[in-house]
């Protein structure tokens, strides 16, 4: 199903979300578009890097991967033949190649040009999160038992494993800049060299991290926890650039970052909400260019939803994909 909807009148309204950055202009924008890709909702999802393809953990049918410019289903990806898996974690790695899917406790690596299986290995604790390295040779895995591990797909081993005070709900990793971003439930974000396993920095988010991500730079990191703080950090110095969300607003305690991620060569941040808001942040100056409310199912009944994943293409088309089973298709500037 595809659902066109037509952009609200601008009204003027204040949107604070901190101290520091203020918006002064249109109100929430409606997509330009919504195509269905689950009808009863996800379990987790992710949108490719460069917005050419959608992964998706569906509530009734399990794993599948979809051609984002045709809406087409290109495959169905499931951990056992004959039974539709639960799927907690994901990600497409930023070549198009190779995709990863966990369920509780094994994850599967996947070819996505022949839809094949090219691997299925179980976890050392359950899965909390997953990260693709670009290339697809590494992966790394947040895990209840404490620990990140660090997962070399080609040589079929551990070759990192780095101890945490709580379970490692969120990872982002940046290999090229030999990074790991961590958030665990001891309410801290950390950065990770992989290469030595050395922690690097460490910041406290005041409750349990929702969303962590690096730059393709390396030069900056975002990292959010759940009704608490979002803040924009530089990883050379552990310093704190921006603060999009702090704990002294009641407005702000209400929004929790479920998603985000760099764009246009780090220069802006595209984030996502538990209400289903998505907003887009200029990393230069810290302020908010646009804000988005993301597609319902019924308007008049409306029904929660969150914002799983973002990515943009060519800097004006945006794509959020939402936990109501919708990818939405984001105009804007």
């Amino acid at each position: 199903m595809v659902v066109k909807v037509r952009q609200r009148r601008c009204r003027w309204q204040v949107l604070l979300l901190s101290v520091m950055l203020v918006l002064s202009g249109c109100s929430d924008r409606e997509p330009q578009q919504a195509n269905e890709l689950a009808l009863r909702g996800l379990y987790s999802g992710v949108v490719s890097a460069d917005a050419r393809f959608s992964l998706i953990g569906s509530v009734t049918h399990g794993g599948s991967l979809w051609q984002v410019d045709d809406n087409k289903r290109l495959y169905d990806w499931n951990h056992r033949q004959g039974e539709f898996s639960n799927l907690v974690a994901m990600d497409i790695d930023d070549n198009d190649k190779y995709a990863v899917t966990a369920a509780s406790f094994d994850f599967v690596l996947w070819d996505m040009a022949t839809g094949k299986a090219l691997d299925f290995r179980r976890a050392p604790s359950e899965i909390m999160d997953l990260s693709l390295s670009a290339n697809g040779q590494l992966l790394a895995l947040g895990l209840t038992d404490q620990t990140a591990v660090l997962f070399d797909l080609k040589a079929g081993k551990i070759i990192q494993t780095l101890l945490h005070d709580s379970r490692v709900r969120k990872v982002d990793l940046n290999a090229q800049k030999g990074f790991l971003l961590t958030g665990d439930d001891s309410f801290v974000t950390t950065l990770w060299d992989i290469n030595s396993g050395k922690m690097l920095h460490q910041l406290n988010l005041g409750n349990q991290p929702s969303v962590v991500t690096l730059s393709d730079d390396g030069k900056l990191a975002f990292s959010a926890a759940q009704l608490s703080k979002a803040i924009v950090w530089d990883t050379l110095t552990g310093q704190v650039k921006y603060t999009l969300a702090s704990m002294d607003s009641i407005l702000d305690r209400k929004a929790t970052f479920t998603a985000a991620r760099f764009i246009d060569k780090g220069q802006r941040l595209l984030t996502g909400t538990s209400s289903g808001k998505v907003m887009l942040w200029d990393m230069r100056t810290g302020s908010l260019d646009a804000t988005w409310q993301l597609h319902r199912r019924n308007e008049l009944k409306p029904v929660s939803v969150s914002v799983v994943s973002v990515a943009s293409k060519g800097g004006v088309h945006h794509y959020a994909l939402g936990s109501n089973g919708f990818l939405n298709i984001l105009q804007g500037p």
